[in-house]
């Protein structure tokens, strides 16, 4: 009897550290950085995709022709992560997008990337950002998918707009930039409609009348 119990003992510590380990973040929860890693390691969900977006950049960072500009974008994306800090939302829609990204990713292909739809950050943001380098080029294409003209807005190394560019409604243009430069789109009258962070591949920007949250 007493061989039994410790059987099921058993098989139930095994069921627990099972369930404990496929909620675990791939990174040291002890080491959390910052409110973004902090949240994830308290949110089991956001545990999971942590955990399939690390397995899934392994294969891909296995299988690509150009691991530099992998990492590249890797890092890009962090920064992007990371300024969605304690809003599980974002944080949820930011794993989302790049798992979309490492598992569409042509591997093994020299054929240039195409661009992929950056997301939309909040406007709250914009007080935390600024330019940080211009080291590492990429290209972002602006789409105003709404009914009114847009204007685009770089935010400068002192996180304050530049504007570049008046938009009308259906039109695109395509922006050349660098990884750790800020974008700012607003209506004609300065309102803020939504952020966006650049990718190491080209990214487009498609920007609707409703402004992120």
């Amino acid at each position: 009897m007493l061989t039994l119990i410790n059987h099921v003992s058993g098989v139930l510590l095994a069921a627990l550290l099972l369930v404990f380990s496929s909620s675990a973040a791939a990174f040291d929860c002890d080491a959390a950085r910052n409110d973004a890693e902090k949240t994830i390691c308290g949110n089991s969900d956001l545990s999971r995709l942590e955990d399939e977006l690390s397995r899934q950049y392994e294969i891909a960072l296995r299988d690509t022709v150009s691991p530099e500009i992998l990492r590249q974008d890797e890092r890009a994306w962090l920064s992007r992560r990371n300024v969605c800090r304690k809003d599980v939302h974002c944080l949820t829609m930011q794993y989302q997008q790049r798992l979309l990204e490492l598992t569409s990713e042509d591997r093994g292909a020299t054929r240039k990337e195409a661009p992929l739809s950056l997301p939309m950050l909040a406007c709250s943001n914009e007080a935390s950002l600024a330019s940080i380098e211009s080291s590492t080029s990429t290209e972002v294409t602006f789409l105003n998918d709404s009914d009114e003209s847009i204007t685009v807005y770089w935010l400068d190394l002192d996180g304050h707009r530049k504007q570049y560019q008046v938009l009308a409604a259906g039109n695109s243009y395509r922006q050349q930039t660098y990884l750790t430069h800020p974008w700012i789109v607003t209506t004609a009258d300065g309102r803020c409609i939504g952020l966006y962070l650049p990718r190491a591949a080209r990214g487009v920007a498609i920007v609707g009348s409703s402004p992120a949250r």
